[in-house]
């Protein structure tokens, strides 16, 4: 199996000035005049002129900050490819690849802002939730923004309801919250023309979409052409889907299955109705009730977003 020799790294812009300047160590006024003068990032604009940089520009940046740092001019340094860049700097190159734009946000800052979203839960305020949810998708960047916030979260609502410290006004008044901040940044990241399809859904029973949502997002930021077709689908709908775009991949979410045997069953219809090329690949809390037919439905189970993004990044660097 091909293996990636450079990070896949973001282009859509998304973070604004104050953001990267934190997260990369630089002044703004100093990312402002590497731009100007020296042409080193080209960040996208606003309708309103506000900067937004991209993790390809964060990671330009940090390399940049690195060598001058080093001794070198910005003069000298701006007019070559990222990649150049890399190379010069593999450590930093190496760093910057496994980071993410959150940068200085320690846990217990990350810990008062989910205690934040917990408390507008609570309260039934789903505007306060709204707005602490979106400001945070675009400090953290999608990857830390799902794992560190939205995935807690999630397990923090489904756990408080099922003891009945939630009522389910405030169930459904956060997961519609939730729902709408998810679909903004599958709308956000979308790309028509790419040249690898990935489908995410939910199995026939099984009503619980986000983990589906959270995977498109993933595979948007990284490259991939997502069709995601809500939840609660037969195989046969998802493998129409599946022929119709030819899909490489197809990911299925598994949270509150109905039953482990129909779970199952459903699996291995999908499993008819893709076909024997494309690849299943099945995740979620609850993913493990279908261990037992993995091996029949040649499927494939992974246990966290980053496993999903590494796999993504191997198959987007396979020949097809």
């Amino acid at each position: 199996m091909a293996r990636l020799t450079a990070p896949v790294v973001s282009t859509a812009p998304r973070y604004p000035m104050r953001v990267v300047a934190g997260r990369v160590g630089l002044t703004e006024m100093t990312v402002r005049a590497w731009e100007r003068r020296y042409a080193a990032v080209t960040p996208a604009r606003t309708k309103g002129g506000q900067r937004l940089f991209s993790d390809a520009d964060v990671e330009r940046l940090l390399l940049l900050r690195a060598l001058t740092a080093q001794g070198t001019a910005i003069s000298a340094l701006a007019p070559l490819s990222t990649p150049a860049l890399r190379r010069m700097a593999p450590d930093v190159a190496a760093a910057a690849a496994t980071s993410s734009i959150v940068g200085g946000a320690t846990a217990r800052e990350i810990a008062g802002e989910l205690t934040s979203c917990r408390r507008a839960v609570a309260a039934l305020d789903a505007d306060g939730l709204h707005r602490t949810l979106m400001r945070l998708a675009l400090e953290c960047g999608p990857l830390a923004f799902l794992e560190d916030v939205v995935s807690p979260l999630c397990a923090w609502i489904g756990d408080e309801w099922s003891r009945n410290r939630l009522s389910e006004t405030q169930e459904h008044s956060a997961s519609q919250v939730l729902r709408q901040v998810l679909g903004f940044m599958l709308q956000t990241l979308r790309r028509e023309q790419r040249e690898h399809h990935v489908v995410l859904t939910t199995l026939a029973g099984e009503r619980h979409e986000f983990g589906a949502m959270m995977a498109g997002i993933i595979a948007a930021h990284d490259g991939w052409s997502y069709h995601y077709l809500g939840p609660d689908l037969p195989g046969s709908a998802i493998g129409s889907m599946v022929k119709r775009v030819e899909a490489r991949l197809v990911a299925v979410s598994i949270v509150a299955p109905i039953g482990v045997a129909q779970t199952a069953r459903e699996l291995l219809a999908l499993r008819r109705a893709v076909g024997r090329r494309v690849e299943i690949v099945v995740g979620g809390p609850s993913a493990a009730v279908v261990d037992h037919v993995l091996l029949e439905a040649r499927a494939i189970r992974l246990d966290s977003l980053r496993a999903w993004r590494e796999l993504l990044a191997e198959r987007r660097a396979d020949p097809v």
